[in-house]
C-alpha cells in the first residue's frame, strides 16, 4: 500500500509498505517491507569511468573492432603472443565500462573463440572519435587463453562436414578392407553403409583427430557400433589415416532367402536355428507370466510351463519375420499340451516381440492332471474336506498358522484339477476367511480314495491374503463397490505404495508429468472405497505434499493380490495441484531468473559466504556451474527460491548443491537461507562453463526438446517444412519413437537442434536431424533452419523405388484404369475424371515385401477437363493370383478447379476419403 505522513517538522514523505493480514492469529498483522523514498540523486561524475551495458550499440561496436583488428593483424604488437588458429569471434561479452575523454574510451572483457574452439580472455580499451580520421584505435589489449588444455579432446558437432567425411572414409576402409587388421571379423554379408553418427570428438594433434562413435548396416540388415580415430592432416590435400577401430555387433542379419524363393512367401525354417528358438522361448515366457493376454485366456495350467520340442516351424518376412511354430510343452505336474503360435519379430521396434495367433490341445494322456470347472460338485467337496481339516487343526500342523477366529470359511476356488492315480488326486487352489475377515490363501492336494473310503491330505501350503478385512454386510452383493475405512491397515499400506511410486518412479507412463522433483509425503487420505476382484481394488483420494510444502490432490486406483510376487498394482493415477496463493512453483531450469539465483549461490560459494557450510566443497581455482537440477519459485515477501544444481572446481570435482534463496523486495539483492551439498563420485572431466549463445546439451526429456521435436514432426505430416523436407520418404503417419539427443543455444531467441527417430504406421524408421529456431516474444514463432534424414534399412521395410521404376508404374496404371474402369462402386467419384484421368507424373513411391509387394505411391492424374487430382494408393501386388493387383486404400485431393466463361465453378470437392478393398 502506499501513503503519505508527515514528521514532526511537517515535512511530508511517502512509505510504501507490505502488510500481510492473518486474522486469525492473536497478531492480525505483519509488517513485511517498508520502501522508503530514494535519496536525492548526487550529481554525475564529469569524465569518471561508469559501468555500461554489454548490449549498448557503442560497446557493441568496440567489440566487433577489436575482433577485425585481431583477424586482419592491424591490432599491431598489442597481438604478439596471440597463438589463435583461424579467425576469431566474440563468444561472450562479459563485462564493459565507459569513460567521456575527448570522445568516448571503452573498456571491454571479452571471451573470443577460434575456429579450433580454442578460447581467449581479452582485455581491451578502445577509444572512439567519430569525427576523427581513425574514427576507432586500441589503446591497451591483454589476453589469457581460458581452453581447458593445448591439445585436449573436445565434443564435435556430429553434422560438421569434416565429422560426416571422416565417417564416410571409415566405411570406405571397411568396404576395401583397407583398415587392415583392426578389421578382421568384421561381420558383414556385403558393403555396409552409414546409418547414424551418435557422437564425435576433436583433438587437434598435427591436424586434427576425430573420434567417431558411429553405427554401419549391411544389406542384410546387420548392424555393428563402430568405435573409430580418424587423423585429418594440417594440410586439407593430405590423405587421412585410420588411427584405430573397434566394433560390436548390435544385431544379427536374418538368414537371406534362397534364389528360388519368392518375396514374402511362407518358406519352412530351422528348427534348431536361433530365431525359432528365441521365438519358442518367448511364447513360454509369455505363458509362464500371462503377458499374452486374451490370446492365453483359458490355457489349462496354473503351473511353470517348460518347452519340451518344437516340432515344426515356418517363417516369413513380413514387414520383420514372421515364425509359425508348433510346440509341446508340459508343466510340473507332467501335463503335456500341443501349442501352435505365431511370433512376429521386429527386432528394431521396442516391444522387438509379439505374439499374434495361438491355438493348444491337451494331450488325452492316461493319468495326466486335467483341469475342472471350479464350481463342480465334486471339486467343491474335496475343498470342503480342506476347509474342515483347517478348522479342525488336522494338517499335521502345516495350518496351525491360518487365522481361523470363529472358524474359516470359503471365500473362493481359484483352480482346480484332477489326476486319475489309484482314486482322483486333486491339485486345489482357493480362498479362505474367518470371521474377523482375515483372508488365506491356501494350496492343497487331496487324495479321494476309492469306493468312497474318504480324502486323504497329501500337501497343504497356506500364505495370508491380508490384515482384517470388514465382513460384508447381509445386504451387500459380491465385488460390489464398498466403503473403506480410511484408518484401516489395508488403505494405509494402499496410499503408502502410492506415495513410493510416485517417489521412486516405478509407477512408470501413469505418473508422467506429475508435477514434483522432490520427495513427496502422505498428508491425508480424504476418501477410500474397496472392491473384491481377484483381490481387493482400493480407490483411494489422498493429499500429498512435497518438501517445499506444494500440495497435491491425488485420485490413485490400487489392485492388491497378496498372493501374487507383485502384491500391489496401480492401474490408475489422476492428480490436480493445489492452486493455492504462495505456494511453491516448478519454474523452467534454463530460466533467466533461475540462473541469476543459482549464480549469487555459487558466488557465495566461492566467497565462502555459506556461513560454515559449504566450506567442505571442492573450490580448486573456484567453482563453476555444471547444471541445474530442479528449480520453484515461491512468493513470500519477496521470491524464495528452491534450487538443485551442481557445480565442478578446475580440477573436475563435482558436488551437488540444494539451496533456499530468498530474493528481497525491491532489487535489494539475494539472502541465502539454506544450503546442503554433497560430492558427487565421478571421473568425467568437467564440463565448459556455460556461455551466452554457446551450443550446450540439452536434456531429450525437456519440454522445449519435446515441444520442439513435436513441432518437426507436425511440420514433416503437414508439409510445412516446404523445400526442407522435399522428398521425405513418407506418406502415412509419422510418430516419434525416440529423441537421442540434443543441444540448445541462445541465438536471437532459441535454437534446439534435434537427432531423433520417427516411425510411420508400417513400422518405418527414419532418422531425422533438425534445427528449429524460435523466438517465443513473436507469438511462439517456430521455423525449421536445418533437415537431413535417412531411412534406416530393415527386412520387409517398405524402400523408396525411382519415379519412374517399372514395376512402379505397372501398379500406377492398374489404380488409373481401375478409376476409368469406375472400378471403385462410387468411392472415388472426388477424382475429377471428365472423359477419363491420364497419368500426369508419380512424385513418391516406396515398396514392402509383405507375402507379395506392397506399392505406397503418391502421383497425379489430369482428366480431359483439365483437372488434376493428387492419389495416394496403396497396392498390393499378390503372389500365385490370376489377378495380382488388388487397391487397399485410396485418398485424393484436387489440386485445379479451372472453369470455362460464364460457368459457375464445380462445387467444393468432400473431403479425402480412404477406400479399402477386399
Amino acid at each position: 500500500m502506499g501513503m503519505t505522513v508527515s514528521d514532526a517538522q511537517g515535512t511530508k514523505i511517502t512509505l510504501t509498505a507490505t502488510v500481510i493480514s492473518h486474522e486469525w492469529e492473536s497478531t492480525p498483522y505483519t509488517l513485511v517491507s517498508l520502501e522508503l523514498p530514494p535519496p536525492p540523486l548526487s550529481p554525475p561524475c564529469m569524465g569518471c569511468v561508469e559501468p555500461a551495458n554489454v548490449t549498448d550499440p557503442g560497446v557493441q561496436d568496440a567489440a566487433a573492432f577489436v575482433v577485425t583488428s585481431i583477424n586482419d593483424g592491424t591490432c599491431g604488437s598489442f597481438c604478439n603472443g596471440l597463438s589463435n588458429t583461424g579467425d576469431v569471434h566474440i563468444s561472450t561479452l562479459v563485462s564493459a565500462t565507459k569513460q567521456v575523454v575527448s570522445g568516448m574510451q571503452y573498456g571491454i572483457v571479452m571471451i573470443l573463440e577460434d575456429t579450433a574452439g580454442a578460447q581467449f580472455e581479452v582485455n581491451a580499451t578502445v577509444w572512439a572519435q567519430d569525427w576523427a580520421s581513425t574514427p576507432k584505435q586500441i589503446t591497451a589489449l591483454t589476453f589469457k587463453s581460458t581452453s581447458p588444455c593445448a591439445g585436449c579432446v573436445q565434443n564435435a558437432n556430429t553434422t560438421d562436414a569434416d565429422v560426416v567425411s571422416a565417417a564416410a572414409f571409415v566405411v570406405a576402409s571397411i568396404n576395401d578392407g583397407t583398415c587392415g587388421d583392426p578389421c578382421d571379423g568384421f561381420p558383414k554379408t556385403s558393403n555396409v553403409h552409414l546409418v547414424s553418427i551418435n557422437s564425435a570428438t576433436r583433438q587437434v594433434v598435427a591436424g586434427f583427430k576425430l573420434g567417431l562413435f558411429l553405427v554401419v548396416a549391411d544389406n542384410a540388415g546387420s548392424m555393428v557400433e563402430v568405435d573409430a580415430s580418424v587423423i585429418i592432416p594440417a594440410n586439407p590435400a593430405g590423405p587421412k589415416e585410420l588411427f584405430s577401430l573397434s566394433f560390436t555387433p548390435l544385431s544379427t542379419p536374418s538368414p537371406s532367402p534362397s534364389p528360388s524363393a519368392c518375396a514374402g512367401c511362407v518358406e519352412p525354417a530351422d528348427v534348431d536355428s536361433q530365431g525359432v528358438n528365441d521365438a519358442a522361448a518367448f511364447v513360454v515366457q509369455s505363458l509362464n507370466d500371462g503377458s499374452c493376454g486374451e490370446l492365453c485366456t483359458g490355457f489349462p495350467n496354473e503351473l511353470t510351463l517348460s518347452l519340451l520340442e518344437i516340432t515344426n516351424a515356418t517363417q516369413q518376412v513380413v514387414v520383420g519375420l514372421k515364425y509359425e511354430l508348433w510346440l509341446r510343452v508340459q508343466d510340473t505336474t507332467g501335463m503335456k499340451v500341443n501349442v501352435d503360435a505365431s511370433v512376429w519379430v521386429q527386432e528394431w521396434t521396442a516391444q522387438k516381440n509379439r505374439l499374434t495367433n495361438l491355438t493348444w490341445e491337451v494331450d488325452a494322456c492316461p493319468g495326466c492332471p486335467i483341469p475342472q470347472p471350479t464350481d463342480d460338485a465334486a471339486v467343491l467337496d474335496a475343498v470342503g474336506f480342506v476347509v474342515d481339516a483347517i478348522n479342525a487343526d488336522g494338517c499335521g500342523g502345516k495350518c496351525s498358522d491360518v487365522p481361523r477366529e470363529g472358524g474359516v470359511r470359503l471365500v473362493r476356488v481359484e483352480s482346480a484339477r484332477s489326476q486319475v492315480v489309484a482314486g482322483t488326486k486333486w491339485y486345489l487352489s482357493f480362498v479362505v476367511a474367518d470371521e474377523a475377515g482375515a483372508q488365506t490363501f491356501v494350496t492343497a492336494e487331496v487324495l479321494k480314495k476309492l469306493n468312497n473310503q474318504g480324502y486323504r491330505l497329501d500337501s497343504i501350503d497356506t500364505k495370508p491374503v491380508l490384515g482384517p478385512v470388514p465382513s460384508p454386510s447381509p445386504s451387500a452383493c459380491a465385488g460390489c463397490v464398498e466403503p473403506a475405512d480410511v484408518d484401516s491397515q489395508g488403505v494405509k499400506d494402499a496410499a503408502a505404495f502410492v506415495v513410493q511410486s510416485l517417489n521412486d518412479g516405478s509407477c512408470g507412463e501413469l505418473c508422467t508429468g506429475f508435477p514434483n522433483e522432490l520427495t513427496l509425503s502422505l498428508l491425508e487420505i480424504t476418501n477410500a472405497t474397496q472392491q473384491v476382484v481377484a483381490g481387493l481394488k482400493y480407490e483411494l483420494w489422498l493429499r500429498v505434499q512435497d518438501t517445499t510444502g506444494m500440495k497435491v490432490n491425488v485420485d490413485a486406483s490400487v489392485w492388491v493380490q497378496e498372493w501374487t510376487a507383485q502384491k500391489n498394482r496401480l492401474t490408475n493415477l489422476t492428480w490436480e495441484v493445489d492452486a493455492c496463493p504462495g505456494c511453491p512453483i516448478p519454474q523452467p531450469t534454463d530460466d533467466a531468473a533461475v540462473l541469476d539465483a543459482v549464480g549469487f549461490v555459487v558466488d557465495a560459494i566461492n566467497a565462502d559466504g555459506c556461513g560454515g557450510k559449504c566450506s567442505d566443497v571442492p573450490r580448486e581455482g573456484g567453482v563453476r556451474l555444471v547444471r541445474v537440477e530442479s528449480a520453484r519459485s515461491q512468493v513470500v515477501a519477496g521470491t524464495k527460491w528452491y534450487l538443485s544444481f551442481v557445480v565442478a572446481d578446475e580440477a573436475g570435482a563435482q558436488t551437488s548443491v540444494t539451496a533456499d534463496v530468498l530474493e528481497k523486495l525491491g532489487n535489494q539483492g539475494y539472502e541465502l537461507d539454506n544450503i546442503e551439498t554433497k560430492r558427487i563420485v565421478t571421473t568425467a572431466s568437467p564440463p565448459r562453463m556455460p556461455c551466452g549463445g554457446c551450443v550446450e546439451l540439452a536434456n531429450v526429456s525437456s519440454p522445449n526438446v519435446k515441444a520442439a521435436a513435436k513441432f518437426v514432426l507436425q511440420s514433416l505430416r503437414d508439409g510445412s517444412c516446404g523445400e526442407l523436407c522435399s522428398g521425405f520418404p513418407n506418406e502415412l503417419p509419422l510418430h516419434i519413437a525416440e529423441i537421442k539427443n540434443a543441444t540448445s543455444q541462445v541465438v536471437a531467441g532459441w535454437r534446439i537442434q534435434l537427432w531423433m527417430v520417427v516411425e510411420d504406421k508400417v513400422g518405418v524408421q527414419i532418422d531425422v536431424y533438425a534445427a528449429v529456431w524460435g523466438q517465443d516474444w513473436l507469438n511462439g514463432r517456430k521455423e525449421i533452419t536445418e533437415l537431413t534424414w535417412s531411412v534406416l534399412e530393415c527386412p520387409g521395410c517398405p524402400i523408396p523405388q525411382p519415379n519412374d521404376d517399372a514395376s512402379v508404374l505397372a501398379a500406377t496404371s492398374f489404380v488409373v484404369d481401375f478409376i476409368n474402369l469406375d472400378a471403385c462402386d462410387g468411392d472415388c467419384t472426388e477424382v475429377a475424371s471428365v472423359g477419363g484421368v491420364s497419368l500426369v507424373r508419380v512424385e513418391s513411391a516406396r515398396s514392402q515385401v509383405v507375402a507379395g509387394v506392397m506399392y505406397y505411391v503418391t502421383f497425379i492424374v489430369v482428366d480431359k477437363a483439365k483437372t488434376q487430382t493428387r492419389l495416394k494408393v496403396v497396392v498390393w501386388q499378390r503372389v500365385g493370383f490370376h489377378m495380382p493387383y488388388r487397391l487397399q486404400a485410396l485418398s485424393s485431393k484436387r489440386i485445379n478447379k479451372p472453369h470455362v466463361g460464364n460457368r459457375p465453378p464445380p462445387r467444393k470437392a468432400p473431403p479425402p476419403r480412404k477406400l479399402l478393398m477386399y
